[in-house]
């Protein structure tokens, strides 16, 4: 007790060797810290914070459990940080990569959180529709690319399709669905 018989402890609590955080937690604070530079350097145009965006990320994916929600975010995460550095460098590697982590993260969300599913899936179909090289606008982004094969258009515009038919009807997701498709 206290001087005045309170038992109430003080706050904040008194300074003292602090545990650092379990791998889950520190993969969850990358993951966000990953998004976070990745959006910055593209807001700012400091291309040069797309390089750490995308070792963050790497080391949020590296940390992540395997089979767990945490992972698809961490691959969505590394997945927008690499398309940020294509749109500002064009490297070819970086978009393949970025499509590829893409679809591990649409393939890694858990069918139960189907907004979550609804933002990686559609996140793929862009980064699917932006490689085929396509002018399409997933979601009304504003980023067209140019005419390239027709064809190739096909495994996103399946993707939200199949995605359009399991989301209720009166979802907003399903309307984010809906928008992508262009519809």
């Amino acid at each position: 007790m206290g001087e005045t018989g309170s038992t109430r402890r003080a706050w904040p609590p008194a300074a003292g060797p602090r545990r650092p955080p379990n791998a889950f937690a520190r993969s969850a604070c990358l993951t966000n810290l990953g998004l976070l530079l990745a959006g910055f350097a593209e807001r700012t145009g400091r291309i040069d914070l797309l390089d750490d965006a995308c070792a963050t990320a790497r080391e949020a994916l590296d940390g992540a459990p395997a089979g767990h929600p945490l992972r698809a975010r961490a691959h969505f995460a590394l997945s927008r940080a690499l398309d940020a550095r294509y749109t500002a460098v064009s490297s070819m590697s970086d978009q393949d990569e970025a499509v590829a982590h893409a679809r591990r993260g649409a393939e890694s969300g858990s069918a139960d959180d189907v907004p979550r599913r609804v933002l990686l899936a559609t996140h793929l179909a862009g980064m699917l529709g932006n490689r085929a090289g396509n002018a399409w606008d997933p979601g009304g982004l504003g980023v067209l690319g140019t005419p390239g094969d027709p064809a190739e258009i096909d495994a996103p515009l399946a993707l939200l399709r199949a995605l359009a038919a399991e989301v209720p009807s009166r979802s907003a997701d399903r309307a984010r669905v809906l928008r992508a498709l262009g519809h």
